[in-house]
């Protein structure tokens, strides 16, 4: 009875999301004030010929390191990315419906649960300043709202930049140059296949444990295998 009441909830609230024309005046910002207000967590102090004297951590919270440009991001890391993310990145507009209807039937039959947030998504939870795990059904409703929001203003290629120089990867390590300089002592573009997986393997539960990040990465590794790099084409 429950799950059925669970099921006839959810399939409420995803007609609602789909068809509603009523939307809430929440306003987004576009990819060049994200850009442009971006700021790493250290700074130089230059000498008056330009050069380094000192570098000093402003933000102890977290660590973040200058802007990845989307030519710097390896095309195996992107191919583990959709394939464990957000397999129709390309193809929806903020929320997939197919993965949303996946989810529902999982949690409804008991089966393993598997993930229904796109990439646009979680921006959207970096946005509104929401954490996985935390989210009620109210909090997910306005993820799925404002994720389509950007999708409306935002580029496939802008989302994608931004979020992998916003999302939270191991400890203190937010953004993927501080993420591949902080583990590998390497720039984004220089990575290995081994480290891209490794790296896309930590996104949905970067506190996890190394023997569940070992495990989590060879199943991506045999995934990335059986597939061609046609979708990184369309970045």
């Amino acid at each position: 009875m429950i799950r059925l009441i669970l099921w006839l909830l959810s399939i409420f609230l995803y007609t609602n999301l789909l068809f509603s024309e009523e939307e809430k005046n929440t306003e987004i910002p576009s990819y060049k004030e994200i850009r442009n207000s971006y700021r790493p967590s250290d700074g130089v102090i230059l000498d008056h010929h330009g050069r380094i004297l000192q570098t000093i951590r402003w933000n102890v919270r977290e660590r973040k390191l200058s802007w990845t440009e989307e030519g710097e991001i390896p095309e195996t890391f992107l191919l583990a990315l959709f394939l464990q993310e957000d397999k129709r990145f390309f193809e929806h507009s903020g929320v997939d419906r197919i993965a949303i209807l996946g989810s529902i039937k999982d949690r409804l039959f008991g089966n393993s649960r598997r993930g229904a947030s796109t990439l646009s998504m979680q921006l959207a939870g970096i946005f509104l300043g929401t954490k996985p795990g935390q989210r009620n059904i109210f909090d997910k409703w306005e993820q799925m709202r404002t994720a389509q929001k950007i999708e409306k203003t935002w580029t496939k290629n802008e989302i994608l930049t931004a979020y992998l120089n916003l999302t939270q990867f191991r400890g203190e390590l937010r953004g993927l140059r501080a993420a591949s300089r902080g583990l590998f002592q390497k720039e984004p573009s220089t990575l290995s296949d081994t480290e891209s997986i490794l790296l896309v393997a930590m996104l949905p539960y970067p506190g996890a444990s190394y023997k569940v990040l070992a495990k989590r990465s060879c199943i991506l590794a045999k995934k990335s295998k059986k597939k061609n790099s046609a979708i990184i084409l369309k970045v």
